[in-house]
């Protein structure tokens, strides 16, 4: 009895811990190249995969991917990008989340931080950036970070300068980290600029889901030219057929939800567990 319990203990501390953690998200939308790299393990995501803490994201050449985190937050992941999964703790009284981003482009709707003592940081190569709850796009490399943001206010600053208070870049403007010194003063972007981002950063949307303002608040639009509010999918640019959209039954009585956004959010609970 007691040699097998030995056995069942050390064959229970060889399972990876993974297998009993909480998953911090859900691949919603994908096309293309994508691999989820889970300790030594890789991964092709399908509707629903679980993100974990400390998975790596990579997308190929024609790859790209949303994920619904548990607290509401979206990231567009387009092609060829990197992104790891460094910490994500959400509960109703705490949010620490700190992303590593090693390359590529990345859109991220982040749900609002309800007090000042919540963390929701990204780290690239280049630079840090700290959220308080916006929508904005970062293009990384190894050796720059560009900042483009879309709506709210977002801190920057050089990743090897990490108790400066950095600077704030605002909605409708953009700004650059280097390898070495301060992020460049914030300018305003062109209509052209932000259309090529969020081209490079949309994720069409896969079958038997359902577009929602329940969950994500649509981001202010930005202050430049003529530029929209819903930028729609390119198709021929992804190369992907059109897919059907389902729309809930309108409730008696409801006000009807605002035109949607084919990049914004997702009904979580469309997704199976």
């Amino acid at each position: 009895m007691l040699l097998k319990r030995m056995i069942l203990f050390i064959v229970g501390m060889s399972i990876p811990s993974m297998a009993f953690a909480q998953s911090i998200g859900n691949v919603v939308s994908y096309t293309g190249r994508v691999e989820i790299r889970r300790g030594a393990g890789v991964l092709l995501p399908e509707i629903g995969t679980d993100i974990f803490r400390k998975d790596v994201v990579l997308t190929g050449a024609n790859g790209r991917v949303r994920i619904l985190f548990m607290d509401n937050s979206v990231v567009n992941i387009g092609p060829g990008s990197e992104i790891r999964m460094q910490h994500y703790e959400s509960t109703p009284s705490k949010r620490d989340v700190l992303l590593s981003m090693l390359r590529g482009k990345i859109r991220f709707f982040v749900s609002k931080l309800t007090n000042m003592f919540n963390t929701y940081d990204i780290h690239t190569i280049t630079a840090i950036i700290g959220i308080r709850g916006t929508n904005f796009i970062v293009a990384a490399s190894g050796k720059a970070t560009d900042l483009y943001v879309v709506g709210g206010v977002v801190n920057f600053k050089n990743i090897l300068q990490p108790q400066s208070p950095g600077i704030e870049v605002v909605e409708g403007t953009m700004s650059s980290v280097r390898t070495s010194g301060e992020p460049s003063a914030p300018v305003r972007y062109t209509d052209a600029q932000i259309r090529q981002m969020i081209q490079d950063t949309t994720v069409p949307f896969s079958d038997n889901l359902t577009t929602s303002y329940n969950s994500i608040a649509p981001p202010p639009p930005p202050p430049v030219g003529n530029l929209s509010r819903t930028i729609p999918v390119v198709q021929n640019v992804l190369q992907q057929p059109q897919h059907q959209t389902t729309t809930p039954a309108a409730v008696p009585g409801a006000v009807p939800p605002p035109p949607v956004s084919v990049n914004i959010g997702v009904n979580y609970g469309k997704v199976a567990r």
